[in-house]
């Protein structure tokens, strides 16, 4: 809950050029036009002209390199600190596209002790765009790239990353923020922010003796230090955390309406909704915070969208230069006619031909340019998507799970997902009206509201009559999904279920009978119904999509429902696993060479 502020990640790009301008200090004595030139940049930095900075830039940057021995640190820390500009300033197209282009320039002339720092960038960058899989990627990348003798960077890396993952993994940010501590030494700013962190981490796991011993110690540290010394960016959350745990959690949501901003309010009082167990206040809350999520998604989306225009905008000018040029050229040549009229006709048929043949040429490239993005960036997006569904299954005694999911494109709708909880198997799967990137966006709607429903330990009525209520809202689109909820207890092997216009599921190698609703997201305030079976244990329960049972060949015959029976009773014995995967090679050879349909999505459970 508490990443998602963007004054958060300000705050961690300033620390970022915290670090940098430190080591321009360096300069001081040993090259006065870089440091005063340095010194000028980030007095343009602070102030926040764009203009100046970047004109001040340029001059520091070609300085640097017509000296003998070029200055590499600064160029980077230059080019770095540009890109943290940027962010600041909304740009995060801008951002993402210098980030790459900057750990291209260092990875390209080996300069591997700066390395770290470009890993970082790109971690703060993915981490505000709400990609927890790549920011963690590079997160992991910078600290295997830093010099651990280099421990404050290391410990502002550590710190940034717990909170990064505070809902996502809490754990590990837990286990980050005692690293965090342990590598800050005796640096007073950087042991505040890792004791604010760990004291938010207590909170969340309603842990108050940590949280006040978080909070002893930073009160300790803060009469010892300068207040430029002190890191007091969650120093009010820490502070409402405590009261929380002293019983006082009223007055701390009271004074967190006066004294923080929006996202930073909504945070502490989910916090503190969670911490006292009132679940309808954190309900409320959270539906606040989605939507504050979601109109931040949609500036984010917007920045890209104009930058993207504006470098369309730049394409055309070049574009219109060499039609200007070419008129030029036409015109001399014309005067060249007058002239030598002979000469002119043998240059003027040579040029058209070069021109012809370099048109082409160009188009040919451009498409090929242009197929090429298109394709890369669908293939990014598909290791997006699946890295949305879980690849890894409990492996307890007396549960057997596995489940997979095969886009027909690069990207598709089909989902699936399962949340196990107190000896509890909340699991989903589920096909998106549609294929391609509006069903991808759909699916991964619908699986955010499932995993935050089956974290309130939701019964499946309840948390599809939820998922209506949020997809139906402003669904312009029409879109839909069909979904099977299930939550299976177990230790008595109960399963509760609601199938919501979904295939019926086959159990012990016959379909289910049940109540099928209207698919999630068709009509606004439908109530849906749910049952439950009162133990499913030593059957094969098996879910899917149509994507199997309407699999066709060439010559248009569909896998059909019988063939799926069978072949379930033929591997009735076998893991839910090896179930999966024979199926997958089943349908894959009923299709042939013939491409698929329809996204096919699978899910098989066995509770001994």
């Amino acid at each position: 809950m508490w990443n998602k502020s963007r004054r958060y990640l300000t705050i961690a790009l300033l620390l970022l050029l915290g670090v940098m301008t430190a080591a321009a200090e360096q300069l001081k004595g040993r090259d006065t036009t870089s440091h005063r030139l340095s010194t000028e940049f980030r007095r343009y930095y602070i102030d926040g002209d764009e203009a100046k900075l970047y004109g001040k830039a340029n001059e520091l940057i070609d300085y640097l390199k017509r000296q003998p021995e070029f200055d590499h640190h600064l160029y980077y820390m230059t080019l770095i600190d540009l890109v943290s500009f940027d962010m600041n300033k909304g740009h995060y197209y801008r951002a993402m596209k210098k980030a790459r282009e900057l750990m291209a320039e260092m990875k390209e002339n080996r300069h591997t002790e700066e390395y770290y720092n470009g890993s970082y960038l790109m971690a703060i960058i993915y981490w505000y765009r709400n990609n927890i899989p790549l920011s963690s990627k590079f997160f992991e990348q910078a600290i295997q790239e830093i010099d651990k003798k280099n421990s404050i960077d290391l410990a502002t890396i550590y710190t940034d990353y717990a909170n990064m993952l505070t809902d996502e993994n809490p754990e590990k940010a837990a286990l980050l923020a005692d690293k965090a501590l342990e590598a800050s030494g005796n640096n007073s700013y950087r042991l505040t922010y890792a004791l604010t962190m760990k004291g938010i981490l207590a909170f969340n796991r309603r842990d108050g003796a940590t949280v006040l011993d978080c909070q002893r110690r930073y009160q300790e540290l803060k009469q010892k230090n300068q207040p430029d010394q002190i890191c007091d960016m969650y120093e009010s959350h820490l502070e409402l955390a405590a009261m929380a745990v002293n019983g006082r959690a009223r007055e701390a949501m009271r004074l967190s309406e006066q004294e923080l901003d929006e996202s930073d309010r909504y945070a502490i009082q989910l916090g503190i909704c969670d911490y006292v167990g009132d679940k309808a206040t954190a309900y409320e809350i959270l539906r606040k915070t989605m939507k504050l999520q979601e109109n931040q998604n949609n500036l984010i989306m917007e920045d890209d969208i104009n930058e993207m225009n504006s470098d369309l905008q730049v394409v055309e000018a070049q574009r219109e230069a060499e039609r200007s040029w070419f008129i030029f050229l036409m015109v001399m040549i014309a005067l060249a006619v007058v002239i030598i009229i002979c000469l002119v006709v043998i240059v003027v048929n040579r040029r058209r031909s070069l021109h012809q043949l370099r048109q082409a040429y160009d188009q040919l490239e451009e498409t090929t340019t242009a197929k090429e993005r298109i394709e890369s960036e669908l293939r990014i997006a598909r290791d997006i998507q699946m890295s949305m569904v879980p690849s890894t299954f409990p492996q307890l005694p007396g549960l057997d799970l596995y489940a997979a999911m095969t886009p027909a494109r690069e990207v598709g709708g089909d989902l699936y997902d399962y949340l196990l909880d107190d000896g509890k198997l909340y699991f989903c799967i589920g096909d998106v009206s549609g294929k391609g990137v509006p069903a991808s966006l759909f699916m991964a709607q619908t699986m955010r509201l499932f995993r935050a429903l089956a974290k309130q330990h939701m019964l499946p009525a309840e948390m599809a009559t939820r998922l209506n209520a949020e997809l139906t809202e402003n669904n312009d689109s029409g879109m839909f999904v069909t979904m099977f909820i299930g939550l299976a207890d177990l230790a008595t092997g109960r399963l509760y279920f609601c199938n919501c216009g979904h295939n019926p599921p086959v159990i012990a190698g016959r379909y289910m009978e049940m109540e099928t609703n209207v698919p999630i997201g068709l009509w606004q305030n439908f109530e849906f119904v749910g049952e439950q079976a009162r133990s499913i244990r030593d059957s094969l329960l098996f879910l899917y999509t149509d994507g199997l049972n309407e699999a066709e060949n060439a010559r248009q015959e569909q896998f059909g429902d019988e063939r799926l029976l069978a072949a379930l009773r033929r591997l009735s014995d076998e893991s839910a696993q090896h179930i999966v995967e024979a199926l997958d090679k089943e349908v894959a050879q009923h299709r042939g060479n013939t491409p698929p349909n329809d996204d096919l999505t699978m899910l098989c459970l066995r509770i001994r």
